[in-house]
């Protein structure tokens, strides 16, 4: 099973802004499918063996000499946000991360069925000093569709703000609602993306845009 394109077109993205990016299937979804059966994935011990998979990549990726390990992101849409809530729950060395149509109170979009690979961003030399652990930059991209997280602006949102707002860093979480559009990772969500890594890694985001600015 090939990567999904809008896979490919993010983690393509990034590495022209400076990331090295990886894209990680989930415990029996794409090509994990050639060594697991697809109920496999439905099983209870799934998503212990999907949190081992993504700290044992960022064990990898943190051993590289290029790696900044000031300036680590992790994201992923529907089940693959789920992915990214738990891992940053779970992991100090995240420093940023962005859940793409997952993000709700109700609960989490983890169908196996809409599942988007999730990826780990590293930037690269050079480093810029390390924010605290807690909270970390977040990014939350919204959608209708599903209508777990119509209420995102209204409810969760000024929640998390008040929450990082004890910590003293209220705009380190972030909010794009898309309340027209499907349960996907378009343009229109990875837009905001690439602009918050670019904002919190130091980035250069003119490196993918064109002559009008786009």
């Amino acid at each position: 099973m090939p990567l999904p394109p809008d896979c490919q077109y993010r983690c393509a993205t990034l590495a022209r802004m400076g990331c090295m990016a990886v894209s990680y299937d989930l415990f029996a979804w794409g090509e994990s499918l050639l060594q697991f059966k697809e109920e496999d994935h439905r099983r209870s011990l799934a998503q212990t063996v999907q949190a081992l998979d993504a700290i044992r990549i960022l064990d990898y990726m943190l051993s590289l000499k290029e790696a900044d390990t000031a300036r680590v992101a992790i994201s992923g849409g529907s089940g693959g946000g789920s992915q990214t809530i738990l891992i940053t729950a779970l992991d100090d060395r995240i420093k940023l991360s962005a859940p793409i149509v997952s993000l709700s109170a109700i609960c989490t979009a983890a169908a196996p069925a809409k599942a988007v690979c999730p990826s780990i961003s590293v930037a690269a030399a050079p480093t810029i000093p390390k924010s605290p652990p807690w909270p970390r930059p977040a990014h939350a991209r919204c959608k209708r569709r599903q209508r777990l997280d119509d209420h995102v602006p209204e409810i969760e949102l000024p929640y998390l703000q008040k929450m990082y707002g004890y910590y003293g860093v209220p705009d380190n979480v972030k909010d794009v609602h898309l309340p027209t559009e499907g349960h996907d990772f378009g343009i229109n969500k990875r837009t905001p993306l690439y602009e918050f890594i670019a904002q919190h890694f130091n980035l250069n985001i003119k490196t993918i845009k064109d002559a009008s600015g786009k």
